[in-house]
């Protein structure tokens, strides 16, 4: 099976408490009544899933705009790849699906313990497109290549690449490391969420995009990749609050 980050009972505390904070602090209660749902008694949101983010190297997002040069389908993902320090939380509401999510970083305190701070918390389509990818893991196959999704020993992460507006899962495994599409711009047109690539493939489909040279200066060599933000959509109505 595969597996993602699993949290201790404490984080998962801190993290669920400021998410609880932000909430009833910075959203109008209408909008927070549709997130939580409690047109019906007892709904409460959840913290659910959490995956670690992980970005592409500088000198990967160069070379996807110089023809791969650098990359080799015989290496590793983790070899162009770095660890954001964050973590994604998908926010579900209780007995049904996901319609947020939030966004935390881990530092070490001064008596040595996990001190956990909130970033953001969305209400966004991206969360219910995460949870879709995380049902296909745990009930299909890749398109008749091997059944890579239900192989054991496969750690999931949340790859984000902001210059192109994409969220995927990053399988890694013993035997390689696979690309699981969440999201698919139009500009990403020719890749298909919810099917599974290999990395170098996907790096490959990557690589026929053309970007912006002033977005891809966005990450530089001194510089932390930036977190995605969402896919841009039309702002909606809020949603009043009920009457008594």
């Amino acid at each position: 099976m595969a597996r993602a980050e699993q949290l201790a009972v404490e984080a998962r505390r801190q993290i669920a408490s400021q998410i609880g904070e932000r909430l009833s602090r910075e959203h109008p209660m209408g909008e927070v009544t549709w997130w939580v749902g409690t047109h019906g008694k007892g709904k409460q949101p959840l913290l659910a899933e959490t995956f670690e983010i992980w970005a592409l190297t500088h000198s990967a997002l160069q070379a996807l705009q110089n023809g791969l040069a650098g990359l080799r389908p015989d290496r590793r993902l983790i070899e162009f790849a770095e660890n954001t320090r964050h973590f994604h939380h998908q926010i579900r509401r209780e007995g049904g699906r996901s319609v947020g999510y939030a966004r935390s970083m881990v530092s070490r305190g001064h008596n040595g313990s996990d001190q956990w701070t909130l970033q953001t918390v969305r209400i966004s389509p991206i969360a219910d497109m995460i949870d879709r990818a995380i049902r296909w893991i745990d009930v299909h196959t890749d398109t008749g290549k091997r059944e890579a999704a239900k192989e054991p020993e496969h750690l999931v992460r949340l790859l984000i690449i902001p210059q192109y507006h994409i969220h995927a899962f990053w399988l890694e495994g013993r035997d390689g490391d696979w690309i699981l599409v969440v999201n698919s711009p139009r500009s990403t047109a020719g890749l298909k969420p919810r099917r599974l690539y290999g990395w170098f493939e996907f790096l490959e489909a990557l690589s026929k995009l053309k970007v912006r040279a002033s977005v891809m200066a966005t990450t530089t060599k001194k510089s932390p990749p930036s977190l995605p933000r969402d896919m841009p959509r039309k702002r909606k109505k809020r949603v009043k609050a009920p009457r008594g």
